[in-house]
């Protein structure tokens, strides 16, 4: 089976309908994944997406190849802008960044360029790191709404079907910028695999710790339905189921509870959530990515904690408060302001009434119109309002 004929496999099975959007840059990966996309589904279905960083001048000369690309396609257009805030690893950054602002930018399913060499680097990055099972997994070629036909392709296959096809790319020069991690595992590539560590194995050690994370989120899932319950936004959990189960299978529940109340991309390391656990159980109390953890009896209490739902603010009813939170209600008059209640519950006279600790309560949504508080509908000032989660631990623990 040639290359193309391959790809529209993949990229038929992934994206059986509707259409989609494809995430193009101008390299030799994101051109190729484009024009396969086209010839697999139809430029009807197709959507190009760039994304310029601001960080080279090269970048605009980048999208216009895309854009020269896709008039001969016959396929949309669309660029995107994002800006680097000067703190942190800027690839990394560009990362996340791009990510976001792809998801942002349109409802679709995204595709991008990844290759079997991005795999295979990514899995070494993450052995070096000392990653565990999730880590060294890799990329999935299916995560949320990005798809990655191309992971079974190589970077040197792509591009020589592209010079077969008489297709033009850009090379961005920081992929041979040695300051980066990634580009000296690129490097070192030869000398890995005579010591055994070639690509083919480290896509084969991918593969199993796919298998092998899959059945360890199915493990979790099935004991959080059992040991795990939701009391308004928190979570409690038996200890005594905590002290039977594996520790690795602990650690993975607090880890996506975090990342569920906080919405955090990235979950906490093993070790950090071992360390939350121990020292909550030794001192009756620990926070851990804007997440308190509060030992009550022979229950676990994971709480929102105050100082991280502060940052949070909406102005209307659209989207999610906290990223957890909806709130409907009536139109009201005036300016309206959705924050954490906070010390405003000694303004809510019934919430002893709801069961709840005051620590749960106080990083709840209050509704405030014209600076007065309106409603906190779970201390039990609620009137027509309402505050609910409409995706579940559960629910998103089946959806990892």
């Amino acid at each position: 089976m040639t290359l193309e004929a391959r790809a529209a496999e993949a990229i038929r099975t992934l994206c059986p309908e509707g259409a989609v959007a494809v995430a193009c840059s101008g390299g030799g990966d994101s051109i190729a994944t484009l024009h396969l996309a086209v010839r697999a589904l139809g430029p009807a279905r197709v959507t190009a997406l760039s994304v310029n960083h601001n960080l080279r001048p090269e970048a605009a000369d980048e999208i216009t190849l895309v854009a020269r690309h896709c008039t001969a396609l016959g396929v949309e257009h669309q660029v995107l802008d994002w800006h680097w805030s000067g703190v942190g690893n800027v690839q990394a950054a560009a990362r996340e960044g791009r990510h976001s602002v792809l998801l942002a930018a349109t409802s679709r399913t995204i595709l991008m360029g990844h290759t079997a060499d991005d795999q295979a680097e990514t899995v070494l990055l993450r052995l070096a790191r000392g990653s565990g099972v999730d880590g060294l997994a890799g990329i999935r070629p299916v995560s949320g709404r990005v798809i990655r036909p191309l992971l079974g392709e190589t970077r040197a296959d792509l591009r020589d079907w592209l010079r077969a096809e008489g297709l033009d790319w850009v090379d961005d020069p920081s992929n041979e910028d040695p300051r980066f991690d990634r580009i000296r595992a690129r490097k070192m590539a030869d000398a890995l695999a005579d010591l055994g560590l070639s690509r083919t194995r480290l896509l084969q050690t991918a593969e199993l710790m796919q298998d092998e994370a899959d059945v360890l989120a199915y493990a979790s899932l099935n004991w959080a339905k059992t040991h795990v319950r939701a009391e308004a936004g928190d979570l409690l959990i038996d200890t005594s189921a905590v002290r039977a189960a594996p520790s690795a299978l602990v650690s993975r529940i607090l880890a996506a509870a975090v990342q569920w109340m906080s919405a955090s991309p990235y979950k906490p390391r093993r070790q950090a959530t071992q360390n939350w656990l121990d020292q909550a159980t030794s001192q009756g109390s620990a926070p851990l990515g804007g997440v308190s953890m509060t030992v009550q009896g022979e229950t676990l209490r994971l709480s929102r904690e105050l100082h991280a739902a502060n940052r949070c603010e909406k102005s209307s009813l659209s989207g999610l408060w906290d990223h957890r939170w909806q709130i409907t209600g009536p139109a009201e008059a005036g300016a309206l302001r959705i924050v954490a209640l906070g010390d405003h519950l000694r303004d809510c006279p019934a919430w002893r009434t709801t069961g709840l600790p005051r620590r749960s309560l106080v990083s709840t949504p209050a509704i405030f119109v014209d600076d007065a508080l309106l409603a906190a509908p779970l201390a039990g000032l609620t009137g027509d309002w309402d505050a609910f989660i409409p995706i579940s631990f559960i629910t998103f623990l089946e959806s990892r």
